[in-house]
């Protein structure tokens, strides 16, 4: 069933004149009392009280995560309208939350009589007393939304449908102030003197208080027109890091008359924000019946539940990978119309869970079918349990089973896609299988809004040919050499001749390519000597729209570093750089947006250069020792992850020219590991085996392996994969 919010509510909220007054035409100054009394909330913040300071900020206290579910089924007081799915929606995102290791007691769902101004004023309330700077706290809202013009109509009792607030903006301080606060979304009725309307602007305000707990926020507006509320534009304009302003006095004085409180400015301490809009500002939200066309049939919020299925299914939970997993499942044909959702963060790289934000690399797959303990929900009948660990000689795939739970089951997806299912929890479902490793995941919703799910594993051609794939492997080969003249640097000896070896041995036995071929037909140089900043600005860019998802991408730089101890920024030194002038050299911050840009599911960066461990900073992680079977398997994982690692000739700390026979140390171990490692291997096992040990063992600088933070990581690694012996 889809919810038209829009124009229900313009049909249903004509409700605010009395009846004497709407026989007759209402007064502006009838209107702006309204606004001044019974509306008010139109322009009020959310009353919420906090401690003055921010607690200290510990970061060796293990972070929890606050969850707050506000759902509204509200179309408006006395309009008889009701959104249907929003309780279901909140109960099963409570589940899949406490599911993926939420503390249930930090689950604050907030329903029926509960989804109040003075209710999520309350619960918001605790969490920012609670809350301090390794925490996450996540915000999901559904409600009916409204604009201007909807509430227009409700405070003239449906006598107007003019937007009169909007046309009295340029003389009215009070309208502007409303107009500058909107959209609304409408929570549920309760005997409180003002109408339960919650604005953008009280919303933002909410998302920064939170923030300068040192919270890191995700908010989630599941309702039609989402995007219009734009919260991230409102944040930027509060964060003085972002953002320097001057006006003149009178000026200043203008913008502040806008009848509005003025908001909270950011700390600059505050945490990341991350928010996920159902739908773009032009799109509508839906609804969805489980199972479909019955007189019982569950209603659920369609993303909502998208969203359910996305924290159920995805091991790292950050926004991007999030985004995919919404957009990888296939329900319906009914509901593809309405995959428009936004999302945008602060911190591509930042798990909404506090509890999965340290993890870099995952565990080993189990080789146990089930985890110790509770029951086989889900039982696979076709194919039969023993063959899941053998290869499969068809690219096609049956997968039949049932779901054994005392509640009716609603919906079976496979592998992301909406399975055949029957009420009594039988299910069948054609998969498709690509090269290699395919890990599936049955995921089966019950009445109870429970999720259960059940991932098999079955392999197709064999793990290493899925680990070649299908993608191409682009190797950016930098090496800065000549120097001298303004850049106030001596020249280099080796740069030249440790790119061209690591190329030769890159393209020859794993098959990187060093020329990319652009959609216009013309040839991108990708080995680059004696390279300007713009050279190699231009040649990450570009190779930003070309690099797929399928693709590999490796960056290798060879040349000078410098760290500047004002800033405690790490540079590389292009060929026309000007020496003590930062804004010449590149750095590790434009190295990081350029890797944002990249879309290529894995990427190295490997910095030969002084002070090239101060590049960027992130987690560590230890490769498991495993058998040769457990070996390949996490390494076909590690493959299908998005991967941003970095591996570094030392430390924060000057590196050896020299000293590998003809070339750095550091790329002479490189070389070794690249040429006598077998079979496939990832970049941590490559550092680990073979870059570590050699370079320590010769010189006096410390090479370093690590997760790139805020570039888009997801827990995956590098993986080397011969295409010759």
């Amino acid at each position: 069933m889809l919810r038209l919010l829009w124009s229900v509510l313009a049909l249903t909220l004509g409700l605010a004149l009395t009846a004497a007054q709407a026989q007759e035409e209402p007064t502006y100054e009838d209107m702006r009392a309204l606004a001044q009394g019974r509306f008010a909330s139109l322009t009020a913040f959310l009353p919420v009280a906090e401690p003055a300071l921010a607690a200290p900020c510990d970061l060796t206290r293990p972070g929890k995560t606050h969850a707050l579910l506000f759902g509204a089924d509200s179309f408006g007081p006395e309009s008889g309208a009701v959104l249907a799915g929003t309780q279901n929606s909140i109960a099963l995102l409570a589940g899949v939350l406490a599911a993926r290791g939420m503390d249930a007691g930090h689950i604050i769902q907030l329903t029926g009589p509960n989804a109040t101004r003075a209710g999520l004023a309350q619960a918001a309330e605790g969490i920012l007393w609670q809350a301090s700077c390794t925490d996450h706290v996540i915000v999901y809202i559904t409600a009916v939304s409204a604009s201007p013009k909807s509430i227009a109509g409700w405070m003239t009792g449906g006598w107007s449908s003019d937007d009169w607030i909007s046309a009295s903006v340029e003389f009215d301080p009070l309208m502007r102030g409303i107009v500058s606060s909107a959209p609304f979304f409408l929570a549920n009725p309760s005997a409180a003197p003002t109408e339960e309307i919650v604005s953008a602007a009280a919303l933002s305000e909410l998302v920064t208080r939170l923030r300068n707990r040192v919270a890191h926020v995700t908010l989630v507006l599941d309702t039609t027109y989402a995007g219009a509320f734009d919260i991230s534009s409102r944040q930027m304009l509060l964060d003085g890091r972002l953002l320097w302003r001057e006006m003149p006095a009178g000026v200043a004085e203008m913008a502040m008359q806008t009848g509005a409180p003025q908001p909270t400015a950011l700390s600059p301490r505050a945490g990341a924000f991350s928010v996920l809009y159902s739908a773009d500002r032009n799109s509508m939200s839906a609804e969805m019946r489980l199972p479909e066309e019955r007189p019982d049939s569950a209603v659920y919020n369609l993303f909502g539940f998208k969203l359910a299925s996305a924290l159920q299914a995805d091991d790292a939970l950050t926004l991007p990978s999030l985004g995919r997993a919404i957009a990888a499942l296939e329900l319906a044909p009914q509901y593809q119309e309405y995959q428009n959702h936004v999302l945008e963060t602060t911190d591509a790289s930042l798990s909404i869970m506090a509890e999965l934000a340290g993890s870099a690399v995952p565990a080993p797959i189990p080789t146990a079918p089930m985890p110790e303990g509770g029951p086989d929900v889900i039982r696979i009948s076709s194919p039969e349990p023993t063959r899941a660990a053998e290869p499969l000689d068809e690219p096609v795939l049956t997968i039949s089973g049932a779901v054994h739970w005392p509640e009716e089951t609603l919906i079976v997806l496979v592998g992301k896609e909406q399975a055949l299912s029957r009420g009594d929890g039988s299910f069948q479902h054609e998969v498709t299988l690509k090269e290699g490793l395919n890990r599936i995941e049955i995921v089966a919703m019950t009445r109870d809004n429970r999720q259960h799910s059940k991932v098999i594993e079955v392999t197709y051609q064999g793990g290493q040919a899925a680990r070649q794939g299908s993608g191409t492997r682009y190797a950016l080969m930098i090496a800065n050499q000549g120097y001298g003249g303004a850049t106030g640097m001596p020249a280099l000896a080796t740069p030249f001749a440790d790119v061209d070896a690591l190329a030769e041995v890159l393209t020859r036995r794993f098959g990187f390519v060093t020329e990319a071929t652009m959609p216009d037909g013309s040839q991108l140089p990708l080995i680059l000597k004696d390279a300007t900043r713009a050279q190699i600005e231009a040649a990450l860019f570009r190779l930003s729209q070309i690099a797929g998802a399928e693709d590999q991408v490796l960056i290798y730089y060879g040349g000078h570093g410098v760290f500047e101890q004002v800033t405690g920024t790490a540079f590389w030194v292009p060929a026309d750089a000007v020496a003590g002038v930062p804004p010449s050299y590149l750095s590790a911050s434009g190295i990081t947006e350029a890797l944002l840009r990249l879309q290529a599911g894995s990427v190295v960066v490997i910095s030969d250069s002084c002070y090239s461990g101060a590049l960027m900073r992130g987690g560590d992680g230890d490769f498991a020792t495993l058998t040769e079977a457990d070996r390949n398997r996490v390494l076909a994982r590690l493959s299908e992850k998005r991967s941003r690692v970095l591996i570094t000739s030392g430390a924060n700390e000057p590196v050896a020219d020299g000293g590998g026979d003809g070339h750095s140390i550091f790329a002479r171990a490189l070389l070794v590991g690249l040429t006598e490692a077998q079979g496939p291997v990832a970049a941590q096992e490559l550092f680990d085996d073979y870059v570590y040990p050699i370079v320590i063992g010769r010189a006096a600088q410390e090479p370093q392996y690590r997760p790139i933070a805020k570039s888009g990581h997801e827990g995956g690694d590098f993986v080397f994969t011969p295409v010759t012996p």
